[in-house]
């Protein structure tokens, strides 16, 4: 049986305890799962479609604290303060009322980077990027994992093959909760959730503007060779510099 937020209704009840005795006559459904904080800290890398704040409640369910990460093609600060994307964090947010802080790396440095560069690996490329940020990221702040909303065979990233390609870009575990869902399971989770009529909103997401028909059998030493061109690391490290931290709270938000 997949996770979901329970319905259940239950009979009248009573409680006696010495402080004194409860009677109620029904049950409010809460998130459900294990306190959170008890499974560790995750970064979870949000992306702007349905799967990913399905992962992040799924991991939130297990007790982990999660942050999120986003990698974006917004170009100012009024751009990013409305994006859908801060709405999506804080839906996924709602049931726990936890502040969590949510990442907005740019896209950009990458994508001017890969222009002159055109390949078949360079979704899986752009792909290990967004990995090595976000560890980097998941260091800071003492995560012990990566989560992503990755599910086998969906798109070309998520072939088998892929996936391992890009998971051998980081030491870090990259954990993928949705991996053997069927999309209607994962928009079923999302309706319950109330991030579904969010998730498909129009937005451009940096993974729609790579190569049309991408490989979904990408070679390892082909990749490497690519990133070895783009000079990987420094952009790694320039998108990190350019980083902003929105602090999600129950009061007010800041950049």
């Amino acid at each position: 049986m997949r996770p979901s937020i329970s319905r259940r209704r239950t009979s009248p009840s009573i409680q006696i305890y010495q402080h004194g005795v409860y009677l109620f006559n029904r049950r409010l459904p809460g998130a459900g799962g294990l306190p959170i904080g008890s499974g560790g800290r995750v970064t979870v890398l949000l992306s702007g479609g349905i799967d990913s704040p399905v992962a992040a409640h799924l991991l939130l369910k297990r007790g982990c604290s999660v942050d999120f990460v986003h990698f974006h093609m917004l170009r100012t600060d009024e751009e990013i303060a409305s994006s859908k994307v801060v709405a999506l964090a804080r839906a996924v947010m709602r049931p726990h009322r936890l502040p969590t802080n949510l990442y907005l790396a740019p896209a950009q440095p990458f994508q001017m980077a890969i222009l002159p560069h055109a390949s078949r690996v360079e979704l899986v490329v752009f792909r290990r990027f967004i990995m090595r940020v976000a560890a980097n990221l998941a260091r800071r702040r003492k995560a012990l994992a990566l989560v992503t909303g990755d599910n086998l065979g969906q798109v070309a990233s998520q072939t088998l093959k892929n996936l391992h390609v890009t998971s051998r870009a980081v030491a870090m575990p990259i954990l993928r909760p949705l991996i053997a869902y069927d999309k209607q399971e994962i928009i079923d989770v999302a309706r319950q959730l109330g991030t579904y009529d969010l998730s498909i909103q129009p937005y451009q997401d940096p993974c729609s503007l790579h190569a049309e028909r991408p490989a979904t059998w990408a070679r390892l030493q082909e990749v490497k060779a690519l990133e070895a061109e783009l000079g990987i690391e420094a952009l790694v490290r320039e998108t990190l510099a350019q980083t902003q931290r929105h602090r999600i709270t129950w009061g007010k938000e800041s950049v």
